[in-house]
């Protein structure tokens, strides 16, 4: 049986939107990376809360 660890779900997501950053800074400007960095920071954010919640909802019923 395997087990979802959330945890390390929110690392894996954050390292492939990281991952995703670093290959569309390549041939940019400066002014359209950080717009781009931005864009990521807020995505990341975004994945980061909808798995704290999700984690919550779990331990929630775990401990039903």
């Amino acid at each position: 049986m395997q087990v979802s660890r959330p945890c390390s779900d929110i690392a894996d997501n954050t390292l492939e939107l990281l991952r995703d950053a670093v290959k569309m800074q390549m041939g940019k400007g400066l002014d359209q990376d950080s717009e781009m960095m931005e864009k990521v920071k807020r995505k990341t954010e975004e994945r980061l809360m909808a798995n704290q919640k999700k984690r919550e909802g779990l331990e929630k019923q775990l401990e039903q």
